[in-house]
């Protein structure tokens, strides 16, 4: 632990980021809040550095009414005891990154409230103190920004389950869109972190445009930049350098390299219309501060016209008897107008081999996902890849993604038991097993191997309370909420780290008849759900055991 605390006091006095106080003198702090069962909980937070020629906003408040943290946030409807906050501090930059690197060490505070600690996962920067990325998609950012530089707080422990259940709450997502600009849930990538978002403090302005093209076949490029200033300070361009990279149908062809002193008013040229045109902006003080994407021009805009001539009223009339006549209104136009505002250059070498180039990647998207069918089946012959006709393909096949599993597994299945337990969850004790059951697989007889039969639900408590299972393996098995008497998930799934397979039998009767298994390509949404359900789950270690109807062993049929 001393040696933690001595990397970060490092990294907290080292010049890791030359001139941030000097570029950004103020900040924003923005930051979204859970507040249930008198805890307080992060969503996600960011903070806004402005640079030296703006000036922050005074900050706001939002909840139910405004209010000073943690009196009256905004009460979640449907959700008892659970409520939202969002604020925007102002603060010198010096405060703000004080704060920062304090959630960095663990400590995750309300921003100008004494004393109101926040519950947040586990956060590690991304990339390390001192560096930005830059290009990064954000939903925060403003277009004022210019693809700002962000350095993040990354969660590497699960977000917290009372913050997942929110992915569950329309109206939870809804104020959350309304106050934050965006809903924070729909990004995994951001859910639960802190963001610090840096926009280029040299150049209040740097763009290209297309300059009138000459009749020889070339083109110009023009190439502007403007510094940032303000009545009493200019920032030094002499630091920078611009870079302008060209790419034509997938392939770099050009690069050039200017001086930004040289660059206030640029003119760049090229031996024949341009393609994409991308550019980077890079400080020998500040590292890159700037990075535009490859991107076509817009050389050409076509629209079409109508004139309404005439309107007429027709009369349907009405059929058999007793019918009823009916009218509308029709309108008659003149033939449509084209309009054509600019053109676009003949480049038909590049064309034709983009066209290929779509045509290939169009047909590897449009690929089925990956499936399986296996168990027994009718005696005719069928020839597949896919098919495997023997009841145990199925079994090895779900024994294989186990195996194969780096960090957790995920079983989804309403009828989820103790055959299930044995035959899968016990194979790979070096990950995590999850279980997502329905309260029909604890109400069950299970047999086991005594002769008589049992509770299943009450066999299964006995065994997650066992020191086998307690010493060696990190199982955790819950119970599904139910919809109209019916467990809330219908079809059966098996999550292994970040890929997803649904089946279609259950998996205590795998291979007994023919089912089919198919790897979702697109998972993330059907993981999205499942962990929000599993957030709204029951422990079955939670369950008291007269839940489980935990009888005297009664006699039953042998199997």
């Amino acid at each position: 632990m001393d040696d933690e605390n001595d990397s970060l006091e490092k990294d907290r006095s080292a010049p890791d980021w030359p001139l941030l106080l000097e570029d950004y003198p103020e900040a924003l702090v923005r930051i979204a809040t859970l507040r249930s069962d008198k805890q307080n909980h992060l969503i996600f937070a960011w903070i806004e550095l402005y640079p030296f020629d703006m000036i922050a906003p005074k900050g706001w408040k939002a909840g139910e009414t405004p209010w000073e943290a943690p009196k009256k946030p905004w009460g979640i409807p449907g959700m008892k005891q659970h409520s939202l906050g969002y604020s925007a501090t102002r603060m010198p930059t010096s405060e703000a990154l004080a704060w920062y690197f304090s959630a960095a060490s663990g400590n995750v505070r309300l921003p100008g409230v004494s004393g109101v600690q926040l519950h947040a996962p586990q956060l590690a920067p991304e990339p390390k103190f001192g560096r930005f990325a830059v290009g990064r998609e954000a939903p925060f950012t403003h277009f004022w920004h210019n693809g700002p530089r962000i350095h993040q707080l990354l969660p590497i422990t699960p977000t917290p389950s009372l913050v997942q259940k929110l992915k569950l709450s329309e109206p939870a997502r809804k104020w959350l869109e309304e106050n934050l600009g965006f809903d924070p849930l729909a990004f995994d990538e951001w859910l639960g972190s802190i963001a610090l978002v840096a926009p280029d403090p040299v150049c209040a302005v740097l763009d290209t445009c297309l300059d009138r093209s000459p009749q020889d076949g070339t083109e110009n490029l023009i190439i502007r930049a403007i510094p940032r200033r303000t009545i009493n300070r200019q920032a030094d361009l002499s630091t920078l350098t611009v870079l302008v990279g060209e790419r034509r149908a997938g392939a770099w062809v050009d690069l050039r390299v200017i001086p930004a002193t040289e660059a206030r008013f640029h003119k760049l040229s090229f031996p024949q219309p341009m393609w994409e045109i991308g550019h980077a902006l890079v400080c020998s003080k500040r590292g890159l501060l700037r990075m535009v994407e490859p991107a076509h021009w817009l050389r050409s805009i076509t629209t079409t016209g109508n004139m309404v001539t005439a309107r007429y009223k027709i009369e349907v009339p009405a059929r058999g008897k007793g019918g009823q006549s009916k009218s509308y209104e029709a309108t008659r136009t003149t033939p449509a107008m084209k309009f054509v505002i600019g053109e676009i250059p003949d480049d038909a070498a590049a064309d034709r081999l983009m066209a290929l180039i779509s045509n290939q990647k169009r047909q590897k998207s449009t690929k089925s996902d990956e499936f399986m069918i296996f168990g027994k089946s009718i005696s005719t012959e069928i020839d597949s890849a896919n098919f495997h006709n023997s009841k145990n393909y199925g079994k090895n096949y779900i024994l294989e993604i186990i195996r194969n599993t780096r960090e957790r597994v995920i079983f989804v299945d309403p009828y989820f038991g103790m055959d299930d337990i044995y035959n899968y969850a016990l194979i790979n004790p070096n990950i995590k097993i999850e279980i997502l059951t329905g309260f029909s697989a604890l109400e069950g007889l299970y047999d086991g191997r005594r002769g008589f039969k049992r509770q299943q639900g009450s066999v299964m408590h006995e065994f997650m309370h066992s020191k086998k299972i307690q010493d060696n393996y990190r199982i955790e098995l819950r119970i599904m909420p139910t919809l109209k008497n019916k467990p809330i998930i219908h079809d059966r799934f098996i999550i292994s780290d970040d890929r997803v397979y649904m089946f279609g039998p259950s998996f205590c009767e795998i291979g007994s008849r023919v089912g089919v298994s198919v790897r979702l390509s697109e998972s993330r949404n059907i993981m999205d759900i499942i962990e929000a359900i599993w957030a709204q789950s029951t422990p079955l270690m939670d369950l008291p055991t007269s839940d489980l109807n935990p009888d005297d062993d009664t006699p039953g049929d042998d199997p």
